[in-house]
């Protein structure tokens, strides 16, 4: 029911173009855009029970922050990652 992502469309602009607006759903941006969206929502973080999936290290503030983290389909660097956290992997493939 919601999207937290990279905004590209919020500029008056009726297509997708390289400059995005705001922050780039990227890294602990994208955990700043979560928190910022549950607030906003009135969840309360002790009261929300959290599972994220990513495919790359660069999420590892958003797998940090959940309760259930997977490493979906990692790369390598998430899947050494994932092994030492003990989080769960799972491969699509």
């Amino acid at each position: 029911d919601a999207v937290i992502a990279t905004d590209h469309l919020s500029q008056d602009l009726r297509y997708v173009r390289a400059k995005i607006a705001g922050e780039n759903c990227y890294d602990t941006g994208k955990l700043r855009m979560i928190k910022a969206w549950m607030a906003a929502e009135a969840i309360d973080r002790s009261q929300a029970h959290i599972r994220a999936y990513s495919d790359h290290v660069s999420d590892a503030p958003m797998l940090e922050f959940a309760d259930i983290p997977f490493a979906s389909n990692p790369h390598k660097p998430l899947a050494k990652l994932a092994a030492e956290r003990g989080w769960t992997r799972v491969d699509w493939n």
